[in-house]
């Protein structure tokens, strides 16, 4: 702790560290990343004056497989590029996908390559 080592005014400290709280990473929070995402949407979606679009299953097993190392502000982000750049009303796997830098490439290529590698 910075307080032992003298980096830290000890009695700082004790006026900041009120309550402590552990907030766990939003890649932890499981389908609570939809009901948080479906939010974001429907915010951005009232701030534009528009209708919300509503998060296709597959684009939402593409958010649940998502890291999110920008934790929330990143999901915020994202859902307000989703909410601008759609047109259909749905959003779809592909819309999140082109945002994203998610890799669907490995889920498709690892089977292909188990299945022949027994053919042998």
């Amino acid at each position: 702790m910075l307080v032992n080592q003298g980096k830290f005014r000890e009695d700082l400290y004790y006026r900041l560290c009120v309550l402590q709280l552990r907030l766990p990473p939003l890649r932890e929070r499981g389908e609570d990343i939809l009901k948080i995402a479906n939010h974001y949407i429907d915010q951005y979606a009232y701030t534009i004056a528009q209708k919300p679009p509503l998060l296709s299953s597959e684009a939402g097993k593409l958010f649940l497989k998502y890291s999110w190392d920008g934790n929330i502000r990143e999901l915020r982000n994202i859902c307000e590029q989703l909410v601008v750049l759609n047109e259909t009303g749905i959003i779809s796997d592909k819309e999140v996908s082109a945002i994203l830098p998610i890799d669907t490439s490995k889920d498709i290529e690892e089977p292909l390559i188990f299945k022949t590698s027994i053919s042998f």
